[in-house]
């Protein structure tokens, strides 16, 4: 593995002085490297494309930001089956494996292929036959603060509930720890596989979060023409007005990210969770 890709976040490294610290470090290691610089123009199709064709001229990606930097870009590195090592630039840095001052010890591992893989399922979403892959959640929320979004929920096409709430979010074991971990769903671990649906602020006392196996599709309606938008990682990828079909189901790829240690999850987890408070990530 020589030719890796950097991949940062401008907003963490405004002047990109890590950037070309972190760069000459691995150059110094023998590794071919190159940049690409993310705006968050995530919306323009030229700049999605031009991200794809970096990602799949790499051996291995090089994460510079927080865990909305790997979010990010993380449906692209699943699709092509590229490894991400990430470094922290960020706050929380929950999914992140080297802090900047473990550069030098990370870049000696990586050069002596002294690491594992641990693999990360991800979300399939589709929409009116559109697919869009997500490592965390897929949320169906409400466009209107006047109205409620009705909608029916079904698994394997059996009729799970029918709930009016704002919204419902359908995560991964990675995403149980953020929005879903905020809307009252339960912490998983990701060595299981399993899709948590998780529903948001719903207008009844009995609506509690719904865990099914990771083989099984979930469908949701809309039973009015309550707009409602469809957001995956935090991305907004459409707006309905109307009924719609959305399938979210475990994609077949699945995130690479590259470890040096075997990391207790829960006392990772404790660790992390004390920081949430002044979580200030991007």
């Amino acid at each position: 593995m020589k030719n890796i890709g950097i991949y940062v976040n401008k907003n963490k490294d405004k002047t990109l002085e890590n950037t070309k610290k972190i760069t000459a470090a691995f150059e110094k290691a023998g590794f071919v490297c190159s940049v690409l610089v993310d705006y968050k123009r995530t919306d323009d199709p030229e700049v999605i494309e031009n991200t794809k064709r970096f990602v799949q001229n790499c051996e291995a990606l090089i994460v510079l930001g927080g865990d909305g930097t790997i979010l990010r870009i993380a449906s692209v590195c699943a699709q092509y089956g590229v490894p991400v090592l990430s470094i922290n630039l960020g706050h929380l840095g929950f999914l992140t494996e080297l802090e900047l001052e473990e550069l030098e010890e990370g870049v000696e591992h990586l050069s002596k292929n002294e690491f594992f893989i641990d693999e990360r399922m991800m979300l399939s979403c589709k929409v009116n036959g559109n697919e869009v892959l997500a490592l965390n959640d897929v949320c169906i929320q409400r466009l209107s603060r006047a109205r409620l979004l009705k909608f029916n929920a079904y698994a394997s096409g059996e009729l799970v509930d029918s709930l009016s709430a704002d919204g419902v979010l359908v995560s991964s074991p990675t995403g149980s720890t953020a929005y879903s971990l905020s809307a009252g769903g339960p912490i998983v671990s990701p060595k299981v596989s399993l899709l948590l649906m998780t529903p948001v602020c719903a207008h009844t006392l009995r609506a509690r979060p719904f865990v099914f196996k990771d083989d099984e599709t979930l469908k949701f309606t809309t039973e009015d023409n309550c707009g409602f938008a469809v957001i995956c990682d935090g991305i907004q990828i459409q707006q309905f007005n109307g009924s719609s079909l959305v399938e979210v189901s475990r994609s077949g790829c699945s995130l690479k990210l590259i470890n040096f240690k075997q990391r207790n999850f829960f006392k990772r987890l404790n660790s992390k969770l004390n920081e949430w408070n002044f979580n200030k990530e991007d």
